[in-house]
């Protein structure tokens, strides 16, 4: 009980850290505060999970490092979202960080005792749909910035590969390095792509996350043993009707 009890204080120390920091960079929304606030929140991060040695430490920081660092972008980002919607995103994204962090606590738990519980499922869950989130976040954000081509292919691919690798771990599939890597490498290569498209930063974001989405998937199956012609077609599909949208837009 102490030790739930423990770990409770710990993550909830965490997001109490990343609130306040993103009530700072609400007020501050300029490059040098955001990453001044961002690596005060990875610090706390680390702190948190450090206890579960090396290994599970770096693979169970890499989804919450995303989603830390897409949602601080995003006030930097989009400064025309007026102050009260801001308040208001501050307070969702500190609730779903805390379900985030208590989801990778309790897959974290299960790898050092080397068993399952309830919860498991629940954090499994969780986790895909952050993964999900901090893909899209990630890829709309990458494409406000005007940089050179080569920006969104590198920011494509790290942000792809940290989140797969966390992704196949957390759904105890194991660490596959190399399929990480030809996910990311794809995703990168048609973030690249639509950077020199024209149209808005919300819906090549989309098409970006709904691509890794689909990969991400197609890999499980075929690494689950699962894949069929119906499950290559649902994302097939999925692709072309997110691909008419991004036309359309």
């Amino acid at each position: 009980m102490q030790i739930i009890l423990s770990r409770r204080i710990s993550l909830l120390t965490a997001v109490a850290v990343y609130f306040i920091a993103l009530l700072f960079v609400f007020y501050f929304p300029n490059e040098q505060k955001v990453f001044a606030f961002l690596g005060v929140s990875v610090l706390t991060l680390f702190a948190v999970f450090r206890v579960f040695g090396l290994k599970t430490l770096f693979l169970s920081v890499l989804t919450p490092l995303v989603y830390v660092g897409s949602t601080f972008f995003v006030f930097l980002e989009f400064p025309q979202v007026v102050a009260p919607f801001k308040i208001i995103l501050t307070l969702l994204f500190s609730a779903f960080y805390y379900y985030l962090l208590l989801s990778v606590n309790s897959l974290c738990i299960a790898a050092f005792e080397k068993k399952t519980f309830p919860l498991v499922r629940v954090g499994k869950t969780l986790i895909y749909v952050t993964t999900l989130f901090a893909s899209f976040l990630s890829a709309t954000i990458m494409y406000k910035f005007e940089y050179n081509s080569s920006f969104y292919f590198f920011i494509a691919f790290l942000v792809s590969f940290l989140l797969s690798l966390e992704y196949f771990w957390s759904q105890q599939v194991g660490v596959l390095f190399f399929e990480s890597l030809l996910i990311s490498l794809i995703v990168a290569e048609i973030s690249l792509a639509l950077s020199f498209y024209p149209a808005e930063a919300f819906f090549r974001g989309l098409f970006v996350a709904s691509t890794f989405f689909a990969l991400l998937g197609i890999a499980e199956s075929i690494i689950s043993h699962k894949i069929n012609r119906r499950i290559y077609l649902q994302y097939i599909f999925i692709l072309l009707f997110v691909l008419i949208i991004l036309i359309a837009a």
